[in-house]
């Protein structure tokens, strides 16, 4: 018989332990984030432990809060809004003195409730709250984001350099005073909400001539624009390097340059079904003369075929036509040759490429072309493979890779042989379309053709758009093309992942924590070396049980024993351990981490507040395991408070002492672990004890 005490929820935990003063409200100051609006919030983050409002009284909100928001749940996850609070403290707002319906009993309050924030260094941290005080303050994210040298070009080829300005929610007409369009900006088009009733568009363009060197504040003033008419979800394509860039702004300083009629983009690369291609871009402008067309020349050597992008004659969207290239040739005698004019050129084309920068590195790039000059720089490799992958599942793998093209033939596949000791996967599509991944054990020595032939899959059949992520030899991220995967299980890798330096808190205690996460290959074994330290108090041991649920066992008496030792000594075999289970720690620079793990060492090491806490020197409780009668006493008290729960929170007994002891009638309680608490005026003690 397992040794099993169930999972005692933090709200249970939180009452059990809590006790008065600082210990029962954590703070966390410095605290901002922003919305959607771009509006700024400085933040006071509580967590809340105490039931009792008495204990909220030394807590007083700032002044200058704007709104208090409580998460509390009354059966469903909620969130609660107060207003006027500023200068009022916990207590008077959870004892329901302010101007709103108070609907939130602080038993309510949330334990499991996080929020992200960021610091005043810019760092992001994630804090256990379930009350935020929020006070507006622009002062710590700039209010106007500027973007410069941004290119753009309009339908007839002319070409402007931009500097976007996105003012922000938060800002004011003072925050614009320093910023100056440049002295050679032709104009300004300002976006601000739509309040036309009959337009279906949730913002309009202003077009502002005569800006040339004034600030912003000056232009918006002229106009008559405040800053809470301008839309703040507007977003815009740029060219930024030669590389498209959207850019969120409300306000864009334009200044217009030269027209181009034929705009070129060479290093352009791509690869298609059989080859890989070089390219070069054309955006050819409505605008564009014959003698312009002329002017651009495609060579025979860079050149087999030039696509041309033309309007559908019957709906939206574009065709495409291919036109050889035989020998040197102009942009005119390629549109002669398709027939048709510039006219019909698609003007709204756009396509991704790879382009080649100055040290050979490529970058992806979306471009606005309508014809394209393709060269053939070699064949697709009809069977690519990526080695040398790791991943993370019932075991540690090392991964090869396998892209199969459709042209492969017979001959290409069986030039691959599998070597993965843990089975093959393959991704492919099955008669009804329906996307499959077949795990295929015994594949070892096999080649890729025999692979699929006894799996009665074609070449055809396999995925084109199968992406999956590894860990590459070098430790980072890696996103690879495949649609075969051999595996192979890594025996050089850690079967017990262990992370010490962690800290939790429950109610009122602290805990240093040290996580252990068993994985599926580990053996009794393996645990047989990994030696607890002698204060451990007790193990948490996640485990599925019986019914496939989630449980948490508590171990005990398990200082200075092994894993092996301890799991043993609690019943609990490896392969009832739970694998999927993660939680939350503070670590040793008390940044959150979230830690994977199937065991936990449980050590106390720190309480909140020691003076509230009864020293446990003057604290009597016997016997223990008790049958009957319960005896507490506390050396020199008057008199003092017990309640006595069960594990899953509910009150069982409650009374108050006459002098410094007491005896408790605990024989009609059932057999197992109970809490005690006593409460002496404003300081408090907690212990546990077994029936």
């Amino acid at each position: 018989m397992k040794r099993l005490y169930t999972y005692v929820l933090l709200p249970i935990l939180a009452l059990l332990f809590s006790i008065p003063g600082n210990a029962q409200v954590d703070v966390y100051k410095g605290l901002y984030n922003k919305s959607d609006d771009g509006s700024v919030y400085m933040s006071v983050a509580y967590n809340v432990y105490t039931t009792d409002k008495e204990d909220l009284d030394a807590y007083t909100v700032d002044a200058g809060i704007n709104i208090l928001n409580i998460y509390y749940n009354d059966g469903s996850n909620k969130k609660y809004s107060l207003h006027d609070v500023a200068g009022k403290t916990l207590k008077e707002i959870f004892g329901g003195d302010n101007q709103e319906n108070q609907i939130v009993d602080i038993s309510q309050l949330r334990d499991d409730y996080r929020e992200w924030f960021t610091l005043e260094d810019g760092s992001k941290t994630l804090v256990s709250c379930n009350v935020i005080a929020r006070q507006s303050d622009a002062v710590k994210v700039d209010p106007v984001d500027v973007t410069t040298d941004l290119h753009s070009a309009n339908d007839q080829g002319t070409q402007y350099m931009t500097t976007a300005y996105f003012v922000k929610g938060f800002a004011t007409l003072d925050d614009l005073e320093n910023i100056k369009v440049s002295s050679d900006a032709s104009w300004l088009n300002v976006y601000v909400k739509n309040t036309d009733g009959d337009s279906e568009d949730p913002y309009k363009r202003i077009d502002i001539e005569g800006v040339a060197g004034k600030s912003l504040k000056t232009i918006l003033e002229e106009e008559g624009i405040s800053i809470n008419q301008l839309y703040w979800t507007y977003k815009e394509w740029f060219k930024k390097d030669g590389s498209p860039k959207l850019v969120n702004l409300n306000i864009k300083a334009m200044i217009m340059g030269e027209t181009v009629k034929v705009e070129v983009t060479p290093g352009l690369y791509a690869s298609g079904q059989h080859d890989k291609y070089e390219m070069i871009g054309y955006k050819v402008f409505p605008s564009a003369t014959d003698a312009d067309l002329e002017n651009v020349v495609i060579e025979a050597d860079k050149a087999d075929f030039v696509s041309v992008y033309y309007n559908k004659v019957i709906g939206p969207g574009s065709k495409r036509i291919d036109v050889p290239v035989t020998s040197d040739t102009n942009l005119k005698e390629v549109l002669v040759s398709a027939g048709f004019g510039v006219d019909k050129l698609n003007q709204n084309y756009r396509e991704w490429f790879y382009m080649k920068d100055g040290d050979g590195n490529f970058s992806p790039t979306l471009l606005n072309i309508n014809a394209k000059a393709v060269k053939t720089i070699g064949a697709v490799d009809m069977v690519t493979v990526t080695d040398n992958l790791y991943s993370t599942g019932d075991y540690d793998y090392i991964n090869k890779a396998f892209f199969v093209n459709t042209n492969a033939t017979e001959e290409e596949l069986d030039k691959y042989t599998l070597t993965g000791d843990a089975g093959t996967n393959i991704y492919y599509i099955d008669e009804n379309g329906e996307e499959q991944n077949l795990n295929v054990q015994g594949t070892n020595g096999k080649t890729l053709r025999e692979l699929l032939e006894e799996n009665n899959i074609t070449v055809q059949a396999l995925r084109r758009d199968y992406l999956e992520w590894f860990t590459d030899a070098d430790g980072k991220k890696v996103l690879v093309n495949l649609n075969i995967k051999q595996k192979t299980i890594d025996v050089n890798a850690e079967k017990v992942i262990i992370t010490k330096g962690l800290k939790s808190t429950s109610g009122s205690k602290t805990f240093e924590n040290t996580a252990y996460y068993v994985k599926t290959s580990a053996s009794m074994d393996d645990l047989s070396t990994i030696i607890l330290d002698d204060d451990i108090e007790y193990l948490n041991v996640y485990i599925i049980d019986n019914d496939g649920n989630d449980t948490r066992l508590d171990l005990f008496d398990v200082a200075g024993k092994s894993l092996k030792e301890a799991l043993e000594g609690g019943n609990v075999t490896l392969d009832e351990l739970e694998h999927s289970y993660v939680e939350w720690f503070k670590d040793a620079n008390d940044a959150p981490t979230l830690v994977k793990l199937n065991i936990k060492s449980v050590k106390s090491y720190s309480l909140s507040i020691s003076d509230n806490i009864i020293d446990e020197k003057l604290v009597s409780l016997y016997p223990n395991p008790v049958v009957s009668r319960l005896n507490v006493s506390i050396e020199s008290s008057k008199s003092f408070e017990y309640s006595v729960y069960s594990v899953d929170g509910s009150l069982a007994i409650y009374g108050q002492s006459k002098g410094d002891k007491a005896v408790i009638d605990v024989s009609s309680l059932s057999k197992g672990v109970y809490f005690i608490k006593l409460k002496d005026g404003k300081k408090y003690f907690t212990s546990k004890f077994v029936k």
